[in-house]
C-alpha cells in the first residue's frame, strides 16, 4: 500500500526531483542562515563601536536587523511554497500553452514565456516590498518613498527591462535556437566574458564577490542593521569624527 502510494514519485523526472531538491535546500541554507541572525544579535554594544554610537542607536540597529530578518523568513518559505506548487502543479506546462497560444515564432514564445514568469514572480514578491518599505523602513525612520514614487519605481524599472533586457534576452533566445546543443555553454561563456570586459579583470572579480556575498549573507546580514542606522546618522550631517568612524565602520563591514 505505501509503495503504491509512492509510486507517482517514483515515475518524476530526475532533473525534475533534482530541481525540487534544490530549491528545498536552497530554502533551508537560507532558514538557517537567517536563523543564526537572529541568534547572534544581541543587545550589548561592542567595544569596537563604543566610539562610533550609542547603545540606543545600536539596539535600535539590533530591531532593525531583526524585523528584516523575519520578515525574509517569511518571503523565502511562501515564495518556496509558491514555487514548488507551481512546478508540481503544472504551471510552467500551462505558461508555456498560454505562450504557444499567442504566437507561432519560437523566439516569441521563447518571450513571452519568460516575460510572463518574472510577471509572475514581480507579483509574488511585490507585497514583501511593499511590506518592508511602507512599514519596516517607516517604522524606524529610513523610509523616504511616497506611494507615488514607488510606482514610478516600479514604472521605470519595467520600461528599462523591456528595452534592454528583451533585445538581450531575445537575442539569447535566437542563439539558443541557432547554436545547437552546446548553445547555453556559448551563452555561459558569452556572460563571462562580458563580466570581464566591463573594465577588465576587476571588475569581473567584483562581479564574481557580488555573487559570494549571497552566499555569505549569514555574515553580511548581522552588519546590516547598523550599517543602515549609521549611513542615516551621516546623511544627517553629524559631526565630522562620526562620519570619518563611519567609514572605517563600513570599508570594514565591505571586507566581511
Amino acid at each position: 500500500m505505501v509503495l503504491s502510494s509512492l509510486y507517482p514519485f517514483c515515475k518524476m523526472n530526475t532533473w525534475l526531483l533534482t530541481i525540487l531538491l534544490i530549491i528545498l535546500v536552497s530554502c533551508l541554507l537560507d532558514l538557517v542562515a537567517a536563523t543564526l541572525n537572529i541568534q547572534a544579535l544581541s543587545a550589548n554594544l561592542p567595544k569596537e563601536f563604543a566610539d562610533v554610537c550609542t547603545p540606543s542607536a545600536y539596539q535600535t540597529s539590533q530591531e532593525y536587523t531583526r524585523a528584516h530578518t523575519y520578515a525574509s523568513i517569511v518571503q523565502t518559505v511562501v515564495s518556496t511554497l509558491i514555487t514548488v506548487s507551481f512546478i508540481l502543479g503544472g504551471g510552467f506546462n500551462l505558461l508555456d500553452l498560454w505562450a504557444r497560444s499567442l504566437a507561432q515564432n519560437e523566439l516569441f514564445i521563447g518571450l513571452l514565456f519568460i516575460g510572463s514568469f518574472l510577471l509572475l514572480s514581480f507579483l509574488v514578491g511585490l507585497p514583501f516590498s511593499i511590506y518592508s518599505t511602507f512599514f519596516i523602513e517607516e517604522r524606524f525612520g529610513f523610509n523616504r518613498t511616497t506611494v507615488q514614487t514607488f510606482i514610478i519605481d516600479i514604472l521605470k524599472g519595467t520600461l528599462l527591462i523591456l528595452l534592454l533586457g528583451g533585445p538581450l534576452l531575445a537575442s539569447i533566445l535566437w542563439f539558443f535556437t541557432n547554436a545547437g546543443p552546446h548553445g547555453w555553454l556559448f551563452c555561459w561563456l558569452g556572460v563571462i566574458l562580458f563580466s570581464l570586459g566591463r573594465g577588465g579583470a576587476e571588475h569581473g572579480l567584483i562581479d564574481a564577490v557580488r555573487y559570494a556575498h549571497h552566499i555569505l549573507r549569514a555574515q553580511l546580514q548581522i552588519c546590516d542593521g547598523l550599517s543602515r542606522w549609521l549611513l542615516e546618522c551621516v546623511h544627517s550631517r553629524v559631526h565630522c569624527h562620526f562620519r570619518k568612524s563611519v567609514g572605517r565602520l563600513l570599508t570594514q563591514c565591505g571586507e566581511v
